[in-house]
């Protein structure tokens, strides 16, 4: 018997993979990641290696963008579309049961544990993602109605739990009953509720422009100064958003965007996203200055590359 786990690599998820193995059921992970939160993919394989699982990975880029412009059972704080979120990571495993031949989906959902996570809740999304009584969520199984793993005898019910709420006692009693030795530190909720994503996700919602993963997949980035309603700068706080930064604008299609770099003087990196008026580039100098070191830094030694629809930035360190 084989099952997949829709599979995050927090604590919930390892228990419901381990309460599987431990009536001899196969798992087989599936990650789902999204432009706002990719960064969990190395954790979530070092976890399923762990676990001896297999772990596949799914992109949801452009059904993500589309969701969030228009969710179809609304958004929490005007921003995070969870329900329509989930459905569709659900729906996602739903199209692989056949492909590696396992016959149910589990998740490691609580009942009460985060926004939008009631019975009822529960019952919407298994629903509208097409597995109807085929999603079992071992950690609160027994305060749900019985799946047809449970009903069928694929999976015992009596092994099962009955954790519900946002406390974490009962999992880490089960960890440790499970012989899980590492315990991943809590999953906070969805980022989109909480600053600086929040906000900004407001404002991309706000000014009606197009939404594209490109363009999504830069929210958690740097620091993000409001030039216009139609330009937005993104300053880097570190090597790595720089280096982000590069990459992104050498892959921008869709989106007008310019590149600032510093020149003879070590500084951050900037992205201007859309127009790059002469204003936007003036003050994307400005902010390049005020976050680099006092000493040599000056607006004229930062060099702004600029692209087109159809003229990606070609970025080079010389």
């Amino acid at each position: 018997m084989r099952c997949l786990d829709l599979f995050t690599g927090g604590l919930d998820s390892l228990l419901s993979v381990r309460l599987m193995q431990d009536q001899g059921i196969e798992v087989v992970g599936l990650h789902v990641t999204n432009p706002v939160c990719a960064a969990n993919g190395q954790s979530a394989a070092a976890r399923a290696a762990d676990l001896g699982i297999e772990l596949r990975t799914v992109e949801l880029a452009e059904d993500y963008c589309g969701l969030l412009r228009a969710p179809r059972f609304g958004r929490i704080d005007c921003v995070a579309p969870c329900l329509d979120c989930r459905i569709a990571m659900f729906a996602q495993a739903r199209e692989q049961l056949a492909e590696i031949e396992a016959r149910f989906v589990i998740s490691g959902e609580v009942v009460g544990q985060r926004p939008r996570t009631a019975v009822r809740d529960f019952e919407v999304v298994a629903h509208h993602a097409g597995l109807a009584d085929l999603l079992v969520r071992p950690l609160s199984a027994q305060l749900l109605p019985p799946t047809e793993p449970e009903i069928r005898g694929w999976v015992d019910r009596s092994r099962l739990l009955s954790i519900q709420g946002k406390g974490r006692k009962a999992q880490l009693d089960s960890a440790r009953s499970l012989g899980l030795c590492e315990v991943p530190p809590p999953r906070p909720d969805c980022p989109l509720l909480a600053e600086p994503l929040l906000g900004r996700v407001r404002e991309l919602l706000a000014d009606g422009r197009l939404i594209d993963p490109w363009l999504v997949s830069l929210l958690p980035i740097g620091r993000h100064v409001r030039v216009d309603k139609h330009t937005r700068i993104i300053v880097g706080r570190n090597r790595e958003e720089n280096d982000l930064l590069v990459s992104a604008a050498q892959q921008a299609r869709a989106i007008v965007c310019s590149l600032a770099i510093p020149r003879g003087f070590a500084g951050p990196t900037a992205l201007i996203v859309g127009p790059a008026s002469a204003a936007a580039c003036a003050q994307a100098k400005s902010l390049i200055v005020h976050h680099s070191r006092p000493g040599n830094s000056t607006a004229e030694k930062v060099i702004i590359q600029k692209s087109t629809a159809s003229q990606p930035i070609v970025y080079s360190k010389d």
